[in-house]
């Protein structure tokens, strides 16, 4: 991983956290533990779906308009 990509992925990390925490009223930094549990099955799992379905649909739109 290149240091921009590394760069992206830890903002985007911190954004994550940052709306679980204002979602559910949370401390930002209890934050890591749960993205950790929601790939198990986890109280968020229906979140990261959400999250990934998002993701899937803005690379589809960027690669109808290349």
């Amino acid at each position: 991983m290149d240091n921009v990509s590394r760069q992206n992925a830890i903002k985007a990390l911190k954004q994550t956290k940052m709306e679980i925490a204002g979602e559910y009223g949370m401390n930002y930094e209890d934050a890591f533990e749960i993205i950790e549990n929601a790939s198990n099955k986890g109280v968020l799992e229906g979140y990261f779906k959400k999250l990934e379905k998002k993701k899937n649909l803005g690379q589809g739109i960027s690669r109808h308009l290349e």
